[in-house]
């Protein structure tokens, strides 16, 4: 460190704004923060400043407030340290420019700000500059914008560069955020949480870096900061330090065993806030042999791991208003979804520390029966997927069904997915993970036996001998669209619709291999997500959900739980509906891993170029190429139009890369087995 700050006199101006004109919320935290820090400033074991080195503002107007940061700023010498504190509301104008509140300040009718009421941060700036002081630290607890229209406390979504506007050599500037999304006030406390844990550091002194007797600017901000980060982490608070800035010191700490026992037990708490059973033990010894009493102990621990209750209050305080909004109305409606963005604000929550929660604020209502319905959160899980996406996890409305060899329900259970949403401007894409594992992929001996029956060896010869030799796969874990991509969403990322059966919630069809493999790549490049259709082994897989029988359903399928041409039958099942046309997506039951429609309504692109059968076809999940751009490309699932016999999970179809037809759509996957060239 270069400067000697043995010696030099300290000023300090602490300014407090609660109250300002037209258009802003009052505070009652700003004036309370002001009384905490002068007392500390003041005490001759802490800070060191003589009272009548403080000078303490409550609700200055303008001219008051330039007039004492002017004051505060001149006659120094180059050894003396100068402080300046404020905490009220700050504002942006709309070029950007940051703004201190005073008691004048106001915003015009049209919600522009008045700046001829406010203290622009380039006149405290200035007076900085012409400061011969090299020992200068400025502490901002302020919003950027002042409060919401209906009074919540909190900051908008601009970014202030406190960098360019409080910067230069010799200083620190430290400030609670610069990001205007955060709450100032909590309610029922008395500092703003920011001040509360700048007081907390200095006045116990656990503000200290190790190895040191004196609390630097550094040292505060890094204990603010990791009090924030579990007790708010909504606020990023920062430090912008020129050449010794976080050096400079600020208070000294007494260091006692009262101290020691502090840091002992910040030491060794974990990040959850939870100390083991042999952390208790150290602190017990270490109690005895520094003289600290049951009580105080149990004091220290308890202001050590309160943000960490904090933290988990807020969470569970937000759960239950999640719960209960989804108990008043489901869907939430738009409204309903404000108040809780609002809340979540209030109470220093991020989107991270809520993804199941967030990732349903963040979409529209929808009309699917698996999407529609906002899940009742059990418990909140810090999960993400594929490029930091939040998870959730979701019971599905529609249990799924296992049928008897007549096609009779036998069994429902409940299904749970993992899903994320992608918002397509409005139209959701919902995308559930599965599960990597081994299966057998292809067709069964019990099948073969039954397609000969049924067809004949001709017939499955040209048909369904594709389906062998029946060989085991290995398919990492892969996201797969819920649904098959719907017309609303096609319309979404495309610009058009080709569809013949028109309806937003209908699977798209008339669509070329071509045409699916553009709509992937389109949505990749919008999502940051890579996109593609699914491998054959991804889709049989998926479809098969853990299930060795011709459907996920069981031996059968019946147009109860199906949409395919019900004039035929497989097995020992019944005759039923033929529709002639597609079904909404998710109108029948899903399988065991949260997908509908994998048997009929449309035939389902896949990457895979087409081979007659699976001698030499990759083992991984990978798809099977070849060089042949125009070579066919495969298709599975059966439509609206086929026989039950060409809807079996392990049935394979084939098309011609650029042809269309009113019975072919597609899924998409975001999968980890394979990556294009």
């Amino acid at each position: 460190m270069n400067q000697d700050q043995s010696s030099g006199r300290k000023f300090a101006l602490l300014i407090a704004v609660s109250d300002c004109g037209a258009g802003f919320k009052p505070l009652h935290c700003p004036k309370n923060g002001v009384a905490e820090l002068r007392e500390l400033l003041i005490n001759p074991k802490i800070g060191g400043f003589g009272p009548d080195q403080v000078t303490c503002l409550v609700n200055p107007n303008v001219s008051e407030m330039r007039s004492h940061v002017s004051a505060v700023f001149s006659n120094c010498s180059a050894q003396d340290l100068v402080l300046f504190y404020y905490t009220g509301h700050g504002v942006t104008d709309e070029f950007g420019n940051f703004f201190f509140t005073t008691s004048e300040t106001c915003k015009f009718v049209n919600g522009a700000l008045n700046r001829g009421t406010a203290v622009e941060a380039g006149f405290v700036l200035n007076e900085m500059g012409t400061c011969y002081s090299r020992r200068q630290v400025a502490i901002l607890d302020s919003c950027f914008s002042g409060a919401f229209p209906d009074g919540m406390m909190a900051m908008d979504d601009q970014t202030v560069d406190v960098a360019r506007q409080l910067g230069g050599e010799g200083r620190a500037v430290l400030t609670a955020a610069t990001s205007t999304q955060y709450a100032l006030e909590q309610e029922g406390e008395a500092l703003s949480v920011y001040t509360r844990y700048l007081v907390e550091g200095l006045k116990t002194g656990a503000a200290v870096s190790e190895q040191d007797t004196v609390i630097r600017v550094g040292a505060l901000h890094r204990y603010v900061q990791t009090k924030l980060k579990t007790a708010a982490a909504a606020m990023s608070p920062q430090i912008y330090a020129a050449r010794d800035g976080q050096d400079i010191i600020i208070a000294n700490a007494v260091i006692d065993n009262e101290l020691r026992y502090r840091q002992l037990v910040q030491k060794y708490l974990r990040d959850d806030g939870r100390m083991s059973p042999t952390s208790r033990r150290i602190f017990g010894q270490r109690a005895k042999e520094w003289r600290i009493t049951a009580e105080l102990a149990q004091h220290i621990e308890a202001e050590v791991t309160q943000p960490y209750r904090e933290r988990q209050a807020n969470l569970k305080e937000f759960q239950d208003a999640y719960q209960e909004a989804i108990e008043f109305e489901n869907p939430l409606t738009e409204h309903t979804i404000k108040e809780l963005r609002d809340y979540q604000r209030m109470l220093n929550l991020r989107d991270e520390d809520i993804p199941e929660i967030a990732n349903v604020l963040k979409q529209p209502a929808v009309t699917m029966s698996a999407t529609v319905a906002a899940p009742p959160i059990a418990q909140l899980e810090q999960k993400t997927g594929p490029g930091g996406i939040p998870l959730q996890e979701v019971t599905l409305d529609q249990p799924t069904l296992r049928v008897d060899d007549e096609g009779n329900i036998i069994e429902q259970h409940q299904v749970q997915v993992t899903q994320f949403v992608e918002d397509l401007g409005g139209v959701p894409l919902v995308m559930v993970e599965i599960p990597g594992g081994e299966f057998w992929m292809g067709q069964t001996e019990d099948e073969r036996q039954m397609l000969l029956a049924e067809v004949g060896q001709e017939t499955y010869d040209k048909y369904f001998g594709r389906e062998l030799p029946r060989h085991q796969v290995k398919v990492p874990c892969f996201f797969m669209g819920m649904f098959p991509v719907t017309q609303a969403q096609y319309e979404a990322v495309i610009g058009s619709n080709p569809s013949h059966f028109k309806g937003s919630d209908r699977p798209v069809e008339n669509v070329s291999w071509n045409e699916a493999k553009t709509f992937c790549d389109r949505l990749s490049e919008r999502t940051g997500r890579r996109y593609f259709l699914p491998t054959e082994a991804e889709w049989e897989y998926a479809c098969r959900a853990n299930m060795t029988t011709p459907f996920y359903f069981g031996n059968t399928l019946s147009t109860e739980i199906a949409n395919y041409d019900g004039n035929y039958t497989y097995g020992n099942g019944t005759k039923g509906k033929y529709r002639k046309e597609t079904t909404p997506a998710g109108q029948f039951p899903p399988n065991a891993f949260g997908l509908y429609d994998m048997h009929g309504n449309v035939w389902e692109w896949c990457a895979d170029h087409y081979r007659e059968t699976y001698d030499g076809v990759p083992t991984d999940g990978s798809p099977y190429l070849t060089n042949d751009d125009s070579a066919f490309r495969m298709l599975r699932g059966g439509s609206w139009l086929s026989d039950p016999w060409y809807c079996r999970s392990a049935n394979r179809g084939r098309g011609n890369p650029v042809s269309r037809s009113n019975y072919c759509g597609f899924r998409v996957v975001v999968s980890s087995a394979w990556t294009p060239g």
